[in-house]
């Protein structure tokens, strides 16, 4: 791994970034890529552990949450039923 000559930086393997993406092959692995029809973002401090500051304001304690949901699969189930 460092800079040669050229001033290309070279990988683990010696590769260029060009030499790289030329022989890498997306189907030798699989996609655990998630599409979601819906994102439900929040951000909350945890009130159990008494994250809350005087004046209700939550300090350096909050906490992203991400529920995604698959619209397909929700109407299935209940198609089912």
């Amino acid at each position: 791994m460092g800079i040669p000559e050229s001033g290309k930086k070279l990988n683990r393997q010696g590769l260029t970034e060009e030499e790289f993406l030329s022989a890498y092959d997306a189907s030798k692995f699989d996609r655990p890529s998630v599409t979601a029809d819906l994102l439900v973002f929040t951000i909350a401090g945890d009130e159990k552990t008494g994250d809350k500051k005087q004046g209700g304001k939550v300090d350096g304690g909050k906490k992203l949450k991400l529920l995604m949901v698959d619209i397909r699969k929700v109407a299935g189930n209940f198609a089912k039923h």
